[in-house]
């Protein structure tokens, strides 16, 4: 560190957040719009890998031959091939993740926003949730990490489905932890959604003084659990819907959604 000399990449559109070297030649730097950058020649050239994705990447760490890049929404990406191959793995959280450190192959933690702290052996579990539905309108979320969010895939069976996260009903194709949904069936049934556990999730609402619906989690939660930033904008509800009216909730089921009264612009944080 006595002396540094400048190296380049080749692009200055894109911001850079990291670098990791496993020896004194091999290094990664990941940054902006997924990209992922490497050199065996300790920085003289550098060339770019598919990440597969287009999100921000904040964090890569190298270890005993596994290297992983963590990022925007939770995402987690993983190499045992240099690079040549990455591919996801499932965190559980959709909270941005800055940081990750690793201690071999198998075992580390990654820290994010909103107080996520993850340890690797905790979050790649893949399971299901089933949720009973009554015959009419139900109200309904995602409360795990799937592998897909196509509506069609994890409500297969609804034959209506709307969002009112604008402040009027749309028909999603694709959903999201953290937001609420109508759900309508035409016989009493249950769904089963399948995939990481989902141990917190915010949603965004752009515009105050109205009513939203929020979701779930993999794990029931106190309504009280579910807070604000900017803090104490949630000024009625939770309320569910059992089927014919409304009920004051005091606590959050896996895969039900909740009526919230929102007074101002906010993000919402179910923890």
């Amino acid at each position: 560190g006595t002396n540094w000399s400048n190296q380049t990449i080749g692009t200055t559109t894109i911001i850079y957040y990291s670098v990791q070297f496993a020896n004194s030649t091999t290094g990664w730097v990941v940054g902006s719009s997924g990209r992922i950058y490497t050199t065996t020649n300790a920085g003289t050239t550098w060339s770019q890998q598919t990440s597969g994705t287009g999100s921000a990447l904040y964090s890569v760490n190298s270890v005993g031959g596994t290297v992983r890049a963590v990022g925007s929404a939770g995402i987690v990406l993983k190499t045992t091939y240099g690079g040549t191959n990455w591919t996801t793995e499932i965190s559980g959280t959709v909270q941005s993740l800055w940081s990750a450190s690793f201690v071999n192959d198998t075992t580390g933690w990654a820290v994010g926003s909103n107080g996520t702290i993850l340890r690797r052996g905790d979050v790649t579990t893949t399971t299901t949730t089933t949720t009973s539905m009554n015959s009419g309108w139900n109200l309904v979320s995602v409360p795990r990490v799937p592998s897909t969010f196509a509506r069609t895939a994890l409500f297969p069976t609804a034959v209506g489905f709307y969002s009112y996260l604008s402040g009027s009903y749309t028909t999603p194709t694709t959903l999201q932890n953290g937001e609420g949904y109508w759900g309508l069936y035409s016989a009493a049934t249950s769904n089963t959604i399948t995939g990481a556990s989902l141990a917190n999730a915010s949603l965004t609402i752009p515009t105050g003084g109205r009513w939203v619906i929020i979701g779930s989690l993999t794990a029931s939660i106190a309504a009280s659990a579910v807070t604000t930033s900017p803090a104490g904008q949630i000024v009625g509800g939770p309320y569910a819907f059992d089927g014919t009216s409304y009920v004051l909730a005091t606590t959050l089921e896996p895969g039900k959604a909740y009526w919230v009264l929102i007074n101002n612009p906010c993000t919402i944080l179910l923890n």
